[in-house]
């Protein structure tokens, strides 16, 4: 059960680290919050629980074609 957390957290920080700056998480009633900057439009996108989606649909808007 260990190893899954810290392959989900090592997932999590590539995501986040490749188009966002000032990660941040935290606890909030039990649940994690994690905040981040995308680094190509300065907005900040925010993501409970352990999913990423959020930051990657952001990414998304920024496809070029």
């Amino acid at each position: 059960m260990v190893q899954l957390a810290v392959e989900m957290a090592s997932a999590k920080t590539q995501v986040i680290s490749f188009g966002f700056d000032n990660y941040t998480s935290s606890r909030v009633n039990g649940k994690l919050r994690m905040s981040a900057v995308c680094k190509t439009c300065s907005k900040e996108i925010k993501g409970f629980g352990s999913t990423t989606s959020n930051f990657l649909c952001h990414l998304k808007t920024h496809k070029q074609a």
